[in-house]
């Protein structure tokens, strides 16, 4: 589902707030660091369940799954996915439902907005727009990914946030995206 250019702005500038409430600085991000800021986030990896579980694990997903009990969020992630950069993903999607209030409707299952929003945060929040022309003298798909640590799917989309703010978007920075620029001492 495309989300408005409100919810787009909106969703930056929630990253923005988190990356510097969380003094987060340097590429690549570490999503471990983030979700460590919130004490009320539980990280629960799926190596911590004897083997007879994963299948149920897995059911509700491969990569992993949030929710809310007794006033604590959270977070189960398969941590042994093969692809690394796919862990980083899964950990700030689940903690944008978190950030983002997003009600969980069951186990592994939110409205189609929320989801849309979550995944839009998470792709952001690894490679935030703004830093990518800046960091990078050859901005491509590879570069990106090597610079963020993500994985080629998420460079694909950032790589092409990255182009359209460039073709279409204004020539002066928003303030937030000012802020993650001085935040990253890239002015």
């Amino acid at each position: 589902m495309k989300l408005s250019g409100d919810q787009y702005d909106f969703i930056e500038n929630e990253v923005c707030k988190v990356l510097s409430y969380c003094k987060v600085s340097r590429v690549p991000i570490d999503p471990f660091a983030i979700i460590n800021c919130f004490p009320e986030i539980i990280l629960v990896p799926y190596s911590s369940f004897n083997e007879s579980k994963w299948d149920i694990l897995k059911k509700y997903s491969n990569d992993g799954f949030s929710m809310e009990k007794n006033h604590r969020w959270y977070i189960y992630y398969n941590d042994m996915h093969p692809c690394k950069e796919r862990i980083k993903q899964t950990l700030m999607h689940e903690f944008a439902h978190f950030h983002l209030g997003h009600k969980i409707l069951e186990i592994g299952v939110v409205d189609e907005i929320s989801e849309s929003e979550a995944k839009y945060f998470a792709k952001y929040i690894l490679a935030p727009t703004p830093l990518i022309g800046i960091l990078l003298e050859d901005t491509t798909e590879l570069s990106i990914k090597k610079t963020f640590n993500i994985s080629y799917e998420a460079s694909s989309i950032a790589m092409s946030n990255y182009m359209k703010r460039r073709l279409y978007g204004s020539k002066n920075y928003k303030n937030y995206e000012l802020k993650i620029i001085e935040q990253f001492n890239v002015a």
